[in-house]
């Protein structure tokens, strides 16, 4: 029952419990005892309804919330070990003390430059916000806060247009970087070679993730029809095999005979159910170690990263293979679906390339009141430029 106690002021103000005994009073106060009372029996009335929600749950920190929030918040180990990385790393120092009702959009726009300015990029922003928002979802949910903040949030971040893609003379100076060096290359050296050869052939020319690359096994592969079937990925955090692909899209991807030429010697080499791509002791390689010790030198013999702009990585690869397949003519749905990415929205990053591909449509036919151009002798310094490949380099066909 509801009740009221008089001010030093000679006011009243109208108390009440709330379920499981707490005290709590309304923060007006009223002239008229009778007033009060009323107020206070119709506070603790709604408070025993069915679905009350505490008004006050909303002061709570988020760092009080979070705690709460992961214990029922359920997803796959590989997910919620990058997302406690998040919330260890860069939500917790920010929101931690942060009561819940005072994390508004506002904030959080400006939360996301800030992450910028810390040397993130755009899409590393996007994810920390995204991992951010199911906790505010989830005290909507349980009526701690009328909506969540974060969703449908207009970040104004920029999305990075000016990925690198390799272009046909990059791709072969590339693959020409991982050759054998040295007169006579030990038999190891030369095995070491053709399976990151072969790797680098794998993620250009079917543009899988790393994760889905090093978990290709014989099996997968069918000869005969020359796809791939992307049904696993590793998980390298967490060191486990994840019996699907990210988004839990499986898919199979058609490849072109060069692609089969170069993978068919690992494949006879692998036995069924072994990992193609490993390390000495049998493990998926590691794309980190990999990176530095395969990738950057071959990258820097290559001397594809020699000029300005953005700078080739491995996932460079997964990017040119998508650019090639648009410029060739299929539909963002259609790369989608080679990509496996769970949301055409995601493939729409390469959206702004198409407008290259209907201008060199618009120039394709010439007019046939000029006479054609005689072509150009190439002058002696420019055929010099072209290096030539080691003798024992696997040749990279062209995009032809």
């Amino acid at each position: 029952m509801g009740w009221a106690e008089k001010l030093a002021s000679g006011r009243y103000r109208a108390g009440y419990r709330i379920p499981g005994g707490e005290k709590r009073y309304i923060e007006s106060s009223f002239t008229h005892k009778a007033a009060a009372e009323r107020a206070a029996s119709a506070a603790e009335q709604d408070a025993r309804a069915l679905g009350w929600r505490d008004p006050r749950a909303a002061e709570r920190s988020w760092g009080n919330w979070c705690t709460e929030w992961l214990r029922g918040h359920y997803v796959e180990r590989s997910t919620h070990s990058r997302t406690m990385s998040m919330i260890e790393s860069r939500i917790m120092p920010k929101w931690g003390d942060t009561r819940l009702i005072d994390i508004n959009r506002h904030e959080i726009r400006a939360w996301a430059i800030e992450l910028q300015q810390a040397g993130l990029t755009a899409t590393s922003a996007k994810r920390i916000i995204a991992a951010f928002s199911p906790s505010l979802s989830a005290a909507v949910d349980v009526g701690i806060l009328k909506s969540n903040p974060a969703i449908g949030l207009r970040l104004n971040i920029p999305t990075n247009l000016s990925e690198r893609v390799l272009s046909v003379k990059e791709q072969r100076h590339l693959f020409a970087g991982f050759a054998v060096e040295g007169a006579k290359p030990s038999a190891e050296a030369v095995a070491l070679a053709a399976r990151d050869q072969a790797l680098v052939a794998v993620l250009l020319g079917a543009g899988p993730r790393w994760g889905e690359a090093v978990a290709l096994m014989p099996e997968h592969v069918n000869r005969k029809q020359h796809t791939i079937r992307w049904r696993q990925a590793w998980d390298a955090h967490n060191r486990i095999l994840a019996p699907y692909t990210k988004g839990k899209k499986r898919r199979t991807t058609p490849i072109a005979p060069w692609l089969m030429e170069i993978i068919e010697p690992l494949l006879d080499a692998t036995e069924r159910g072994h990992f193609i791509f490993t390390d000495v002791g049998g493990a998926p390689l590691d794309a980190s170690n990999w990176r530095k010790r395969n990738w950057d030198p071959a990258v820097k013999r290559s001397r594809i990263n020699d000029g300005a702009g953005e700078r080739a990585t491995i996932h460079t690869l997964r990017h040119t293979y998508a650019t090639e397949q648009l410029e060739a003519g299929l539909s963002l749905a259609e790369i989608a679906d080679l990509l496996g990415h769970a949301s055409i929205t995601t493939t729409e990053r390469y959206a702004h390339r198409r407008s290259r591909v209907r201008a060199e449509a618009a120039t394709a036919v010439k007019d046939p009141r000029l006479k054609p151009s005689k072509p150009k002798k190439k002058r002696k310094k420019d055929a010099a430029e072209e290096p030539e490949l080691p003798a024992n380099v696997i040749q990279f066909p062209s995009a032809g």
